[in-house]
This record gives C-alpha cells, structure tokens and sequence, in this order.
C-alpha cells in the first residue's frame, strides 16, 4: 500500500487491539484493511 501515513498505521493497529465490531479502514491507492474471521485482510477496496 503506497503513502502510508502514521494515521493510517494508528487505524489498522486499533483493528487489530481495541476491535469493538468497527468496520474497515480505508487506505491510500483503493486499498481497505479490515477484519475477517479474526483476521487482518488488506484487499482492494470495491
């Protein structure tokens, strides 16, 4: 994922420690970092 800024890695890192059920983070170049089944999936955004 290209231009990750520091805010960015702050948003997965709360989907991975302090998940309350939130839905997907949005990244740059169409990318979304989400929970799946427990874990982390970084895919194309739709």
């Amino acid at each position: 994922v290209p231009e990750l800024t520091a805010g960015h890695l702050r948003s997965v890192d709360a989907l991975v420690g302090e998940w309350r059920g939130q839905g997907g983070v949005w990244l740059p170049g169409d990318f979304v970092a989400r929970r799946v089944r427990g874990r982390l999936c970084v895919e194309r955004g739709n």
